[in-house]
């Protein structure tokens, strides 16, 4: 998946439409484009067959992130839906949820967006829904502009207190950066804890060495 010139492309899921996908959606090396969620994107939610890779460091098997962008160069993922004004991508994380699956699963859970290595990032105009753990995770990042974005984890969409049921959607983080000059702005998020959180960077990353100007 590479789209390396100096036009801007665009690459839209349209509006009126739903689209299924299972996890592992996985692209990298793509500059100048918009992606555009006008429709709505659905990760399947049987556990069981979510699919797993094995990590280097340390030989685990472990649940893979549903979308996972790589080093990607002025970008825009928006939205441009007319009903609404938001795309809509929903991880069905409700059956990843809850303190027994969390005692047995811990963080072996996949996180819905995420994005690594990347610069000039513009995320606008979407709404992340029921991630099985974190919503959003960018590592890496220079230079990225959030705004005008909701995150939603709740058994309930119906309910906006934190009640015994709620709180158990854990570790559903909204926005997790790690990076250097990064702009958050007007976005809502209802989720167990930590609705934005800086992460750490050391002198093995490329964009940034130290998260910083956020």
């Amino acid at each position: 998946s590479k789209i390396n010139t100096k036009v801007t492309n665009r690459l839209i899921f349209p509006e009126g439409q739903t689209f299924y996908f299972n996890g592992n959606i996985r692209t990298e090396n793509i500059s100048n484009l918009i992606i555009e969620f006008n429709g709505k994107i659905i990760f399947q939610n049987d556990i069981d067959f979510w699919p797993r890779y094995s990590y280097e460091e340390d030989s685990k098997e472990r649940n893979i992130d549903a979308f996972i962008f790589t080093n990607f160069t002025d970008v825009t993922f928006t939205s441009n839906n007319v009903k609404n004004g938001y795309g809509i991508i929903d991880g069905q994380g409700a059956k990843w949820w809850g303190y027994i699956r969390y005692l047995r699963n811990t963080n072996d859970r996949p996180r819905l967006f995420t994005i690594f290595k990347s610069e000039k990032i513009i995320y606008e105009k979407i709404h992340l829904i029921n991630s099985p753990r974190w919503n959003f995770y960018a590592h890496d990042i220079l230079d990225l502009t959030i705004r005008h974005a909701k995150v939603d984890c709740r058994y309930n969409e119906d309910h906006d207190t934190h009640g015994v049921r709620e709180l158990a959607a854990l570790n559903t983080d909204g926005f997790d950066v790690a990076g250097k000059n990064i702009h958050i702005h007007d976005v809502e998020i209802f989720n167990d804890d930590d609705t934005v959180a800086i992460k750490q960077l050391n002198g093995a990353d490329i964009k940034a060495q130290c998260s910083e100007n956020i």
